[in-house]
C-alpha cells in the first residue's frame, strides 16, 4: 500500500503525536508499505534530512500559528495514495482535507483519522477550541471513514463522545506503543539519590503537563526524603517560568532542568530514576507515551487519574493514580513509592511484563495494517 501520514509536529521536535507517527511509519515501512509523512516546515526549521525507511516531506505553510499550519499543496500530493492517515489535532491541514472531500475530491480514498486528544486550551484559546469542537470537529469526523484512538475510555469522555455513541462502528481502539529495542532495563545505570523523573514538553502547547503541580509537591517530598532530587527533561517557552517557580519554592538546587536529550540518553535517565511522574491536569493528556517508556525500563509510574491515561496505569500493579491538580495527593503517592524499594521493583516488573505483552510497536503496526485493509475493502464495496 501507498500510505500518507499527515502530522502537525514531527521529530526532531519532541512531542507525543510526532513520535507516534514516526513509529507507525517506521513499522509500516518494515511491513513492506510505501509510507510518506507530510509535516509542516516551520520558519525556524531547516529542511532536515533524516535517514528513514519512509519518506518525510516538510511542506512550507501558507500560514501558521503555533503547531497549526495551512498546507493547501498537500491536497494535490495525496492523489497517489491508497490510504490517508490524518493525525488530529492538526489545525489548518484537517480543515483543508475536510473542504476537499466535502466537494468530492479524493472521496474514494480511505481517510483514517487518529484522534490523539481533546484540545482544550487556556484563556482565549479555550473559547476558540470550544467553538471548533462544537461546530467544525464533528464535520471533520463525519467525513472520516474510521477514527482510531488510544482507548475507548478516552473516547467516551472526550469532546466527541456524542459522535462515538451515535456511530460506534466508526471508532476503533488502538493503543499506542513503545520501542522496546530502544527502551529497556539497564542494570549498570542508577542514581545515588532517590530520583523522581518527569519527561515532557515545556512549551505552551503542553501547558497541561502539570509541571507546576509537581514542583509544589516536591516541596513536601523534600521534607520527608531530604536527599531526594527531581529531574525534568524537556524544552519550551515555559521552561523559564518553571525555573522561576523552583527558585520561589526554595527547591532550585534539588531540581535539575536537563533540557532536551537524545533518545539514547533518555534511556539512561529512565533507568537511573526510581519512578516516573506524569501529573497532567486535563483531557489534553490522552495516554502518556512516557509512561510506556518508563515501564519498558522496568520503572514504576505515577500519573493523573484521567480518561485514557488510567488505562495505562493499573492502580497498585505498575503504579499509582492521583487526582488531577491535587498537590497533596501527588506528594503522598510519590512518597509511598519513593520510600519503598520493594514496591518499586514490584511495580516495575509488572509494568515491564505489560509492555512486552501489549505495547510493542511491531504488534500495534500489524493491527493498524488490518484497519487499513478492512477500510479499503469496505470503501470498495459501497
Amino acid at each position: 500500500m501507498k500510505i500518507a501520514h499527515l502530522v502537525s509536529t514531527f521529530p526532531p521536535y519532541r512531542g507525543g503525536m510526532g513520535n507516534v507517527c514516526w513509529e507507525q511509519a517506521n513499522q509500516l515501512a518494515r511491513l513492506g508499505h510505501q509510507v510518506t509523512v507530510f509535516t509542516p516546515r516551520y520558519r525556524n526549521q531547516q529542511n532536515i534530512s533524516i535517514k528513514t525507511p519512509f519518506l518525510i516531506k516538510r511542506l512550507k505553510p501558507v500560514a501558521y500559528y503555533g503547531n497549526a499550519a495551512i498546507l493547501p499543496q498537500v491536497i494535490k500530493t495525496l492523489a497517489k495514495f491508497d490510504v490517508i492517515h490524518l493525525h488530529y489535532p492538526f489545525f489548518g491541514a484537517a480543515e483543508i482535507i475536510y473542504l476537499a472531500r466535502l466537494f468530492g475530491y479524493r472521496r474514494k480514498t480511505p481517510l483514517i483519522l487518529q484522534y490523539h486528544m481533546d484540545v482544550l486550551g487556556k484563556d482565549w484559546k479555550r473559547l476558540f477550541f470550544g467553538w471548533h469542537n462544537k461546530f467544525t470537529l464533528p464535520r471533520i469526523i463525519c467525513l472520516a471513514d474510521k477514527v482510531i484512538a488510544s482507548s475507548l475510555d478516552y473516547l467516551q469522555h472526550s469532546s466527541i463522545k456524542q459522535l462515538v455513541n451515535k456511530k460506534p462502528d466508526k471508532f476503533i481502539s488502538l493503543p499506542l506503543g513503545v520501542n522496546t529495542e530502544l527502551f529497556h532495563p539497564k542494570q549498570d545505570v542508577k542514581s545515588t539519590k532517590p530520583t523522581i523523573l518527569f519527561v515532557g514538553g515545556l512549551d505552551q502547547p503542553h501547558y497541561f503537563k502539570g509541571v507546576n503541580i509537581l514542583l509544589s509537591a516536591f516541596v513536601q517530598i523534600k521534607k520527608k526524603i531530604v536527599d531526594s532530587q527531581l529531574i525534568i527533561i524537556g524544552e519550551g517557552d515555559l521552561k523559564q517560568q518553571y525555573i522561576a517557580l523552583a527558585n520561589q519554592l526554595g527547591i532550585r538546587q534539588q531540581v535539575t532542568f536537563a533540557g532536551s536529550v537524545s533518545s539514547e540518553k533518555l534511556v539512561d535517565y529512565y533507568n537511573s530514576a526510581n519512578l516516573l511522574v506524569l501529573p497532567s491536569i486535563d483531557r489534553s493528556e490522552a495516554f502518556g507515551l512516557v509512561l510506556l517508556e518508563a515501564m519498558a525500563c522496568a520503572k514504576p509510574v505515577i500519573a493523573s487519574n484521567l480518561p485514557g491515561v488510567r488505562t495505562v496505569v493499573e492502580e497498585g500493579k505498575n503504579g499509582l493514580l492521583v487526582r488531577p491538580g491535587q498537590v497533596d495527593d501527588l506528594a503522598k503517592k510519590i512518597l509511598i513509592v519513593l520510600s519503598d524499594e520493594s514496591l518499586q521493583k514490584q511495580y516495575g516488573n509488572y509494568g515491564y511484563q505489560l509492555v512486552q505483552q501489549k505495547y510493542q510497536w511491531s504488534v500495534i503496526a500489524q493491527q493498524l495494517e488490518r484497519i487499513y485493509v478492512e477500510t479499503i475493502k469496505q470503501k470498495n464495496n459501497k
